[in-house]
This record gives C-alpha cells, sequence and structure tokens, in this order.
C-alpha cells in the first residue's frame, strides 16, 4: 500500500491558525504589560489631582454649607472625572457618595479599603447587614473597586475625614475593556479569520497541485500540458513553466524532424548511389565474362558508361559533402566586396555555349535603375548559387526554351531572376523543390545529384538571404513556366 503523501493544506491551516492564536496572545500581552500599566498611571495622576480638588472643594462645603450638601458636589465632580468615582469618608467611618447613584448602587461594589460598603437603607452601627426584606445569607453582586488617590480635607488645619478616588476593578483588564457584544462578536470574527485562511490555504493548494500535476505529465513525456498563468508569484511560474514546456515541444519536434531527416537522407543517397553501382557492377561483370564475345566499339562503349557512372558518383558525393559543410557551419565565407552583375555576366556568357548545344536561349537582363551592383558575399559561394541555377535550367527545361535571367536592384538586397518557359512546377512539388535529394518524378531520369537547389538555399540563407520557387501563369501572347526567385544582402550578414 502506498504510504500516505502529504499536503500543504494542513501546514498551511495550522499556520495560520498558529498566527491568529499568536496574534491574540501578543495583543493581550501587550495590552497587559504595556497598555494597561500605562493607563494605569495615567489614571493615578488624574486621580491624584481629582481627589485635590475635590478635598479642597469639600473642605470648603465644610465651612460654609450650600444646598445639595455634599452628595450634590460630588455628583458634580464625578461628572468632570468620568470615569472616576469619588467618595468622602467621613472621621467617623461614614462615606458619602454621589447624589446621582440609584438605590442600591453601592451594593453592586466590594470593599472600599478593606470593608464592605452599607447598605444605603441601614441604619447607624448595622454596617453589613441586609436590608428588611432581603433573605438573610443572601449576597448581593460584587464589583470590586481599585482606590487609585486619597487626600485628606482639612478644615483650619484639622483633619476632617479624606477623599478617596476609585474606580471600578476589572478582573482582567483586555476581556474587561470589552462591551459585552464583544464576547459573541470575537469567536465569530476569530471563526471567520480561520475560515477564510482555511479558503486561501485550499486555493493556494490547488494551484500548487496543478504544478505537481503539470511537472508529472512533462516528466512523463507529455510536452502539451499548460498552466492557467496569472500575475502573481505562481501565475508567473506557471507562465515560465508554459514557455519551458513549449520550448521543449519545439525542441523534440526539431529533434524528431532531424530524425526523420536523417533516416531519408540515408534512404535517399542509398537509392541515389544504387542506379551507378549497379551500372558499374553489370558492365564489368560483362567486361569480365569470358564466354561473351565483346567488340572493340562495345567494350568502349561499356568503359564510357562504367566512367559516366563513376563521375554521377562522384558528383553526388561531393555535393553532399559540401551541403553537409555549409548545413554545419564547417565551411566558412569568405566576404569581400564584388560585382554581383559582373559575376552574374561572366557566368552567363560561360554558360551560354552548352545552353546553344542544347537548343536553348539564354538571355541576360538588367535592370538596376542606376543602382550599383556591388554586394559583400563570398564570391566562390555566388557563383556557386549561379552555376546551380544553371544546371538546373539545362536539366528541366526542353528543347527550344527560353531562359531569362534577371538582375533586379531591391534597396538592400540585390534580387536574382531565372525565368524559363518550360512546363513550370507541379504544385505539389513546389514545397519541395529545395529539398535535397528532391527530384520530381519527371526528372528521375535526369542526370544530377538532386543537390543543386538544397545547396543555393544553404549558400543563401548563410548570407542571411532567401530563394524561392514559383510558377508563372501564361497571359495573352507569353507563355508561363517556372521562376527562381532569390535575393542577396548588399551587406555581409552571415546566418
Amino acid at each position: 500500500m502506498a504510504a500516505r503523501r502529504g499536503s500543504l493544506f494542513w501546514t498551511l491551516s495550522a499556520a495560520i491558525f498558529a498566527v491568529l492564536l499568536l496574534a491574540v496572545l501578543l495583543q493581550a500581552v501587550v495590552v497587559v504589560a504595556v497598555i494597561e500599566p500605562y493607563n494605569q498611571h495615567r489614571a493615578r495622576e488624574r486621580a491624584e489631582r481629582v481627589a485635590q480638588e475635590a478635598s479642597a472643594r469639600i473642605a470648603s462645603l465644610l465651612e460654609i454649607p450650600l444646598p445639595g450638601g455634599l452628595p450634590s458636589e460630588l455628583t458634580r465632580i464625578e461628572s468632570l472625572a468620568a470615569p472616576l468615582l469619588v467618595f468622602y469618608r467621613t472621621p467617623e467611618g461614614r462615606i458619602v457618595s454621589s447624589a446621582r447613584r440609584p438605590p442600591g448602587w453601592r451594593r453592586r461594589h466590594a470593599m472600599l479599603e478593606g470593608r464592605r460598603l452599607p447598605w444605603p437603607d441601614a441604619p447607624e452601627g448595622s454596617e453589613g447587614r441586609p436590608p428588611t426584606g432581603m433573605r438573610r445569607g443572601a449576597r448581593p453582586p460584587v464589583t470590586p473597586l481599585e482606590i487609585l488617590a486619597r487626600a485628606p480635607v482639612l478644615v483650619e488645619g484639622q483633619e476632617r475625614g479624606e477623599v478617596v478616588v476609585a474606580w471600578p476593578r476589572r478582573r482582567l483588564s483586555v476581556l474587561g475593556a470589552l462591551p459585552r457584544r464583544a464576547f459573541v462578536y470575537l469567536p465569530i470574527a476569530l471563526l471567520l479569520a480561520v475560515l477564510a485562511g482555511l479558503g486561501v490555504s485550499r486555493r493556494l493548494q490547488r494551484r500548487l497541485q496543478a504544478l505537481e500535476v503539470h511537472a508529472t505529465r512533462v516528466g512523463a513525456g507529455d510536452l502539451s500540458a499548460r498552466l492557467p498563468a496569472g500575475d502573481d508569484e505562481i501565475g508567473r511560474v506557471a507562465a515560465r513553466l508554459n514557455a519551458m514546456s513549449e520550448r521543449l515541444e519545439a525542441a523534440r519536434a526539431e529533434l524528431q524532424a532531424s530524425e526523420d531527416e536523417r533516416r531519408r537522407l540515408l534512404a535517399d543517397i542509398t537509392h541515389e548511389l544504387a542506379t551507378p553501382l549497379t551500372s558499374i557492377r553489370g558492365f564489368a561483370e560483362t567486361l569480365l565474362d569470358p564466354d561473351i564475345a565483346i567488340a572493340e566499339a562495345d567494350r568502349r562503349r561499356y568503359l564510357e558508361e562504367v566512367l559516366r557512372a563513376a563521375q554521377r558518383m562522384d558528383l553526388l558525393v561531393g555535393d553532399l559533402l559540401d551541403l553537409a559543410r555549409l548545413e554545419a557551419g564547417g565551411s566558412p565565407l569568405r566576404f569581400e566586396p564584388l560585382d554581383a552583375v559582373e559575376l552574374v555576366r561572366h557566368r552567363t556568357e560561360a554558360y551560354r555555349p552548352r545552353f546553344e548545344e542544347a537548343g536553348l536561349s539564354l538571355e541576360l537582363e538588367e535592370d538596376l535603375g542606376g543602382a550599383s551592383g556591388q554586394i559583400e558575399a563570398d564570391g566562390l559561394r555566388i557563383e556557386q548559387v549561379i552555376d546551380n541555377l544553371l544546371e538546373n535550367e539545362l536539366r528541366h527545361v526542353p528543347a527550344g526554351g527560353r531562359i531569362r535571367v534577371q538582375v533586379e536592384d531591391a534597396g538592400d538586397a540585390l534580387r536574382l531572376r531565372v525565368l524559363d518557359d518550360g512546363p513550370g512546377f507541379d504544385p505539389k512539388d513546389l514545397p519541395h523543390v529545395f529539398e535535397r535529394f528532391y527530384r520530381a518524378d519527371r526528372s528521375r531520369s535526369e542526370p544530377g545529384s538532386g543537390l543543386g537547389l538544397a545547396i543555393v538555399r544553404e549558400i543563401l540563407r548563410r548570407h542571411g538571404g532567401w530563394v524561392e520557387a514559383r510558377n508563372r501563369p501564361s497571359t495573352g501572347d507569353r507563355p508561363g513556366g517556372g521562376e527562381l526567385v532569390l535575393e542577396v544582402p548588399r551587406r555581409a550578414s552571415a546566418a
């Protein structure tokens, strides 16, 4: 049985709960250790001032009584000193409090200076006894008072009691400062915070699980797997993983295409070499058979066929090695300034006798519009491009055809067109014209290695140029045919 896999959900949930609990504890510590002592200090300072003021006011009232007496004065003082409570203790120990307190107020307070306050309606000397009508043994609700300050009441230098300033003592300041509703709302708020944290944890866990699933699929070879991207950190990681998957997919497709190309190349080489080898072996066996009488003329013809087959093999191997060096970059280009128009003119004149011998018309048309024919290129390679294009025309245009070579200005490049009025290209052959060993069915019997146009494309690619094959439709008195168009940059831009 497989071990249960761990999940970040519980880890994150526990972390959120721990953070909330720690935040509550820290808040309590801060309140108890910092805020509450500070409030106590401020309250005591204020209570000292209130006690001094109340002592002076009560002393004056004891000298000159006013209507309302001490309770009214204590009420006025407490209204200005709220939430502080002000009491006056007489020399006899009786406590006088504010007149605004409702009956039974003192029953809701605990001890003041260590003894229980007397009941409001208790007769003198009956301190601590419950009033009439209250069950004996019953204890009123208790809220302790905390004394903050005292001040003696002096009348003509004699102490006539004291002022006591207190406030309701809270057993726990943090909870005591909260309203009662907070004890309902606080658990709800904590519950909502925990639920929100769990939701965030679940969402984060799902996104991380998506990353895990994506990595698993990519590791298993499924490079089409993609993740939803986003603007946050995980979304940017997902975008980078998607880009990595796309690059891996493209690299695998390229590798597969390269492998397919290698296999096809081996098959093409085998096919191309099989024909001349078969021819050489057949003629050699015929010449070596003593039972076959061969005339001298036939013997010479057989030897010429063997030589022609050997030359074809030599051409094939040479072109193949040349193409391999170009594709691998093993044959560096030597860029130099040269007059491309003069080079085209020179190669056209060199091929003209062969075209005339094949019954073909070869024409050169220059249309530069006053522009220069100067370019920076490898002269030998550009010459090879022109030769391969002209060789292609010699092999595929039937006798009586017309071939035109046009040189045009293309701004930053020089354009060369080779047009003929031959049968043109079969539409299904156009995408494959520049592939190695590709020859249309009708030209399978024609001589050549099948690498000429592939070499042309590779040379131009390394110069930063391009080549394209097209068909020209017939219009009016002008017949259609094939067209090869290429451009060579004027300035060196080797690939």
